[in-house]
C-alpha cells in the first residue's frame, strides 16, 4: 500500500496467492499468533554471517522505523530502505532489488 504501483502490485499478489490452494485457516491463525508472541531480536543480533535487512519505506506491516532500531542492536548488519516500496520491494522496485542482490553476489 502507498507505493506508486500499489494497484498493479496488489493485482500481481492476488494472482499469485489465488493460483494456489487456499491455506488452512488454523495454520494462518497459528502463524499470526507466532508473529504476535515471538521475538528473535537477540538471536538476530547474535548472527555472525553477513545479514542484509531490506525494508520498504511505505510498509504498513513492518514500519520503516524498525530499521533504525535494529541497526542499533545489530551493529554489523546492513539495512537498506527501498524508497518507493511497501512490504514487497521485490515487486514494487524489481530492478533496484535485483541490482542489490547482484551487488551482494560480487
Amino acid at each position: 500500500m502507498g507505493s506508486p504501483s500499489a494497484r498493479q502490485d496488489i493485482k500481481l499478489l492476488k494472482q499469485a496467492v489465488l493460483s494456489r490452494p487456499m491455506p488452512c485457516p488454523n495454520a494462518l491463525m497459528l502463524g499470526l499468533q507466532w508473529l504476535d508472541k515471538l521475538d528473535y531480536r537477540s538471536e538476530l543480533a547474535a548472527l555472525t554471517m553477513p545479514v542484509h535487512r531490506w525494508y520498504g519505506r511505505l510498509d504498513g506491516l513492518v514500519p520503516v522505523r524498525v530499521a533504525s532500531l535494529l541497526d542499533k542492536q545489530t551493529g554489523a548488519h546492513q539495512s537498506h530502505i527501498f524508497a518507493a516500496s511497501s512490504h514487497a520491494p521485490f515487486i514494487t522496485e524489481t530492478a533496484e532489488f535485483i541490482a542489490r542482490v547482484r551487488e551482494l553476489g560480487r
